[in-house]
């Protein structure tokens, strides 16, 4: 099982969409993994996150497994 290319883009472009400005919080966190070691500007783990909250993502998430097709994924046996 695997993402499509266009199911990746698709995510991509939702994520750019709703994503949040989280960089001044990045900036003051303790250097680690999440925030490329205290220089989140530059990249690092989480560049993105879904910006409409928890329980949007979570009836988006129950929306696409109820449908049944599992759009964008792409399944081999």
């Amino acid at each position: 099982m695997e993402a499509t290319v266009a199911a990746e883009a698709e995510w991509q472009a939702t994520l750019a969409a709703s994503s949040r400005n989280v960089l001044a919080f990045q900036e003051q966190c303790t250097p680690g993994y999440y925030n490329n070691e205290g220089r989140p500007a530059a990249g690092g783990f989480i560049g993105a996150s879904y910006g409409n909250g928890p329980m949007p993502f979570f009836q988006l998430m129950e929306d696409w497994r109820r449908q049944g097709a599992f759009a964008g994924l792409d399944l081999r046996t």
